[in-house]
Parts: structure tokens; C-alpha cells; sequence
């Protein structure tokens, strides 16, 4: 029996302005027989017999628990209701023999609940976690410093405290180049980037920030623009922003690890894309680049995950970088916790696709476009039989549904292509776009 908590973020380091819930039920996916799952609300019971019905864990053994949701009425997990007296004793009325407590966001309230139950040694990393380690190995700019001392590849920038030290640096970034890069130290998707461009014919859009901003020809351009959004970086001057040179026609990429007591080691490789300032395709394994580059990616990203787990971490850890058409590669964060692509490749692609026996498979994960129609999760699997396109056990491919659709979170939907050559994953995304197209 395992516990497996769906705590996809916490308001410790960031505002809660979106609805996880959407996102937190991805866990389902890693689900066996007789685990405990802890979710901020009920589960959607549709796309949890989906999901099981796909990996074949039997959904009788499961147990849900929900902690109380007075603080975000279900919407964010509240990660103080953990420890709760009323709680701490469902969770103890039904567990045993747990052998691993695994969180998405592996914060000090899953040690204090750990200790609560007894069970901190099955929280791997536990004594660095509740020291508030998952900051230090989530934060940009210590990945920057961290990175620097590991002569790891990293774009020219600089980490700024106040408006002050972010005014010089970008002066002397902006006298090398057109375009920086001005990111939150905790966020993810590019949605807590903002690109900076001095130069107000570039357009730039299949690029990792959600914000653009053109500076004028003005001598205090740089102050005007600082006054305007310095407090939306630093989280009202919470935390340290990062300032870099933008890199120019680059492809995203990363490696993931796992690091233990013991070590770490390589899980995955994958690659991500960006349209309309958006996060909008996931693919593994990646494909498409050189083998040297490759494995120059994993042996860069092997160094910083031996770095990181010799500091305390333990779990899942994605270094994300960007190669360009020549090979270089520049890594941008590091990603210490369960995030977007562990579902992809560990549970639907080993569990459910069985992706690396022959004949190989490969995923690709979308994120639908704005202009499709609204739909909720029958709809959309129902018109997926209706073309054809329902994930086939028997030939390993088609399509697979990896969230719930939830009409209350705005009927968001992302849906898995599981293909063998690139003709194929065409062919589907296209029938798909001009289904839902509105």
C-alpha cells in the first residue's frame, strides 16, 4: 500500500488564481491495487474508471480521502489541512503496511503529516523536505547558482533582488541583445516568463513565455517598464527574479531522473513545444535531434541531478534546456517534484502503451487549442470512437485521454497521441482540430 497525494501546488511560494483540480487527478494514472489517494476534492468518476480501466489497477481496492476545505473550497489543496485531528485519523483508520508516501509537491506539511501518521521514513527525503528543501531545488535562481558551480550551461543573465540590481542588468543584457527573458523564480509553463524585446519589429511567438512586452525608444524606458511589472516578478518582492538573453530558434527539450539514497537515474527524455505563447505539446521519447546531442543532454542533466540529490533531494527531477540548430545546448530550470511528464511516460506509456517493445510507440500530449468547442470527457471519447481514433490496445495506438474535462474549470481538455511514425500523429491531430474547431 502506497499514499499518493495530489497536491499539484501550494500558496506558499505563489498566488492560487486557477483551479488544480484538473491537473492534481493525473495521480490516478500511478494508482495500484490497494493505494491510498489524497486529492483536495472527489475524484471524477468518469475519468477515474477511464484511467484504471487502462492500467488495469482494480478500482475497488482504492481509498480516497479529502482533507477539509474550508481554505479553497476544494479548488488548491490545502496543504495545512493535512494534519488536521479529524483527518489524521481517517488516514489512520485506513492504512497498512504502507510502503511509500509519494507527493506531487514534496513540501514540509507532507513530513509534518508523515510524522503524524507515523510513517516518516516512507517519505523519501523527508528531514530536507521539512527544512523547506523543496524551494531551494524548485527555485530558478538558485538553479542558475547551482548550476554555475557544476559548469552546466546556463543563458547569459543574471539573478536580481531589487528593482535596482534588475535596472543594470538589464541595461547590460540589452546593450548584447534585442530580447531577455524575465522569469519568476516559481512558476511553470511560461506562464511566470515574460519576454523583454528592444526591438519593435521582432514578432516572437512560438516561444516559453505567456508575456511580451516591447520597450519604446526612450531613454527610461527600462524604469518605466521595472515600475510596471517588477512587483508581478518578485511576487511583491517575496523572491529574487531572474533576468536572461532570449535564445533565438531553439527547440525545448529535457532529461528526467530519479534520484534515491543511492543515486539517481535516467528515466525519460521528451521534448516540448510552444504555440501562441502556450504550452501546447508534450512528446516522448524525444526524437528528431542527433544521438551526440542526446547524450550530451543526459550527461549534463546527470551532473545536476547528482548535484541535487546530494543535497538532500529525493523523487523525480526534470532538467529542462534548449537546443539550437548547431547543438548547443543551454539549460534553463530545474524541475524537482512529480510534474507534467511522469503520466506520460511512466504510467500511459510503460503501463498502458508498453511504448519501448517492439514495434516502438511514441506520445505526443496536446493541450487543445482555445478556438475548440466546449465538450466534456463523454463527448470527446465518444466522438474519438466515432473516428476511429479510441486508443487500440490490440495495434498500441490512437488516442488517450490523460485529465479529466471538468465544464466547472472551463471544459479544458489535452488529449494523448500514441503513434508510430510522425504521417500518423499528423493525421489524427488534424481529423481532431477540424472535429472541435469552432
Amino acid at each position: 500500500m502506497r499514499i499518493i497525494i495530489g497536491n499539484q501546488t501550494e500558496d506558499t511560494l505563489q498566488n492560487m488564481n486557477s483551479d488544480d483540480r484538473i491537473f492534481s487527478q493525473r495521480v490516478i494514472w500511478f494508482a495500484k491495487d490497494d493505494d491510498v489517494i489524497i486529492l483536495s476534492d472527489k475524484p471524477d468518476i468518469t475519468f477515474l474508471k477511464y484511467a484504471t480501466s487502462l492500467t488495469g489497477t482494480d478500482l475497488r481496492t482504492l481509498k480516497f480521502l479529502i482533507p477539509p476545505q474550508e481554505r479553497f473550497s476544494g479548488k488548491h489543496f490545502d496543504q495545512y489541512s493535512l494534519t488536521d485531528k479529524n483527518f489524521i485519523s481517517e488516514v489512520l483508520g485506513c492504512i497498512n503496511e504502507v510502503t511509500e508516501i509519494i507527493p506531487m509537491w514534496p513540501s514540509p506539511a507532507i513530513s509534518h503529516f508523515a510524522k503524524e501518521i507515523g510513517l516518516l521514513n516512507a517519505f523519501k527525503g523527508a528531514q530536507f523536505f521539512s527544512q523547506y528543501g523543496v524551494e531551494l531545488v524548485n527555485n530558478k535562481a538558485y538553479f542558475r547558482a547551482l548550476s554555475a558551480s557544476a559548469n552546466i550551461p546556463i543563458a547569459l543573465g543574471e539573478v536580481c533582488h531589487d528593482i535596482v540590481e534588475a535596472k543594470y542588468a538589464l541595461r547590460r543584457l540589452l546593450k548584447v541583445t534585442d530580447a531577455v527573458i524575465i522569469k519568476q523564480v516559481h512558476n511553470g509553463a511560461g506562464v511566470g516568463n515574460e519576454l523583454i524585446i528592444k526591438n519593435s519589429a521582432s514578432k516572437l511567438d512560438d516561444i516559453g513565455a505567456k508575456y511580451v512586452y516591447y520597450l519604446k525608444p526612450e531613454n527610461n524606458a527600462i524604469n518605466k517598464y521595472l515600475t510596471q511589472r517588477w512587483n508581478w516578478a518578485s511576487f511583491n518582492e517575496r523572491h529574487p527574479v531572474v533576468i536572461e538573453k532570449f535564445q533565438t530558434g531553439c527547440q525545448t527539450i529535457y532529461a528526467e531522473f530519479y534520484a534515491t539514497d543511492s543515486g539517481i537515474c535516467h528515466t525519460q527524455t521528451g521534448r516540448l513545444g510552444y504555440q501562441n505563447h502556450r504550452l501546447v505539446e508534450e512528446i516522448v521519447p524525444l526524437d528528431g535531434i542527433p544521438k551526440i546531442d542526446r547524450e550530451k543532454l543526459i550527461d549534463y542533466g546527470s551532473q545536476l541531478a547528482k548535484l541535487y540529490q546530494s543535497i538532500g533531494y529525493r523523487g523525480y527531477l526534470s532538467a529542462d534546456a534548449l537546443i539550437d540548430k548547431n547543438g548547443n545546448i543551454t539549460f534553463t530550470e530545474m524541475n524537482a517534484r512529480i510534474g507534467g511528464s511522469l503520466h506520460i511516460y511512466n504510467s500511459i506509456g510503460k503501463r498502458v502503451v508498453k511504448y519501448t517493445q517492439d514495434p516502438k510507440r511514441a506520445i505526443a500530449q496536446y493541450h487543445a487549442p482555445l478556438n475548440w468547442r466546449s465538450l466534456n470527457f463523454d463527448t470527446f471519447l465518444t466522438n474519438l470512437e466515432k473516428l476511429g481514433y479510441l486508443y487500440d490496445p490490440n495495434i498500441r495506438k490512437g488516442v488517450i485521454i490523460p485529465f479529466p474535462i471538468l465544464p466547472e474549470v472551463g471544459g479544458f481538455v489535452s488529449f494523448c497521441i500514441v503513434y508510430q511514425t510522425e504521417e500518423e500523429r499528423n493525421e489524427i491531430y488534424e481529423k481532431l482540430d477540424n472535429q472541435f474547431r469552432t
